[in-house]
Parts: C-alpha cells; sequence; structure tokens
C-alpha cells in the first residue's frame, strides 16, 4: 500500500507543478518505471516464483534494465516533447496495460 500510494501522489505532484509552473514555461512530466532489474532487486528477482510472476504480468516477457528508461528521459528533455506537461511516462515492459484474459479460442 504504501508503494501506491507514494506512486499515485508522484503522478498528482506531477500534474499540479504543471499546472503550476506552465504559465512560466517549464515543462514537468515524470517516468514510472516498471520491474527494472537493479543491484537493488537482483536478489528478489533471482527467485523462481518472482520472475515466473514477472514474466506472466509482463505482456513483454522480460524485466527492464536501466538502459530501458533512457529512451523516455532523452524524449521527455527533448524539444519532441515541447508540447508535453503534467504526463506521467510508464516505462513498463507493458504491466500498466493489465493482463490478457485467458478466453479461450474455441
Amino acid at each position: 500500500m504504501p508503494y501506491a500510494v507514494s506512486k499515485s501522489g508522484l503522478q498528482q505532484m506531477t500534474r499540479s507543478l504543471a499546472a503550476e509552473w506552465g504559465p512560466s514555461g517549464i515543462r514537468v512530466n515524470a517516468i514510472a518505471p516498471g520491474f527494472i532489474l537493479t543491484d537493488l532487486t537482483t536478489k528478489l528477482w533471482a527467485q523462481a516464483v518472482m520472475k515466473d510472476w514477472a514474466m506472466t504480468n509482463t505482456p513483454l516477457r522480460r524485466l527492464g534494465v536501466s538502459d530501458d528508461l533512457v529512451g523516455a528521459a532523452i524524449f521527455l528533455a527533448s524539444e519532441a516533447s515541447a508540447f508535453m506537461t503534467g504526463q506521467m511516462v510508464y516505462v513498463d515492459g507493458g504491466v500498466s496495460c493489465g493482463s490478457a484474459w485467458p478466453i479461450p479460442l474455441e
């Protein structure tokens, strides 16, 4: 619960700051990473039950790595996002899309 609440808080803070600072020409966006394999999370994702869960719930069927966040950061820092503010960019391998329903094909 604390993680979910803090992530929601960051999304609302991003939107509020964008509205407040936009008139001064300041854009505020955020990156919401998914399951990223780091030195801090290696032990967690090494557990078979956790890795299987992540693979099942991530449409791209892999954990992210730090380099997966670079493109989003470059985009947000560039003029390509000049008319974008108050947005949360999810770099999560599709986790935020939800899970596919196991509907039989028959």
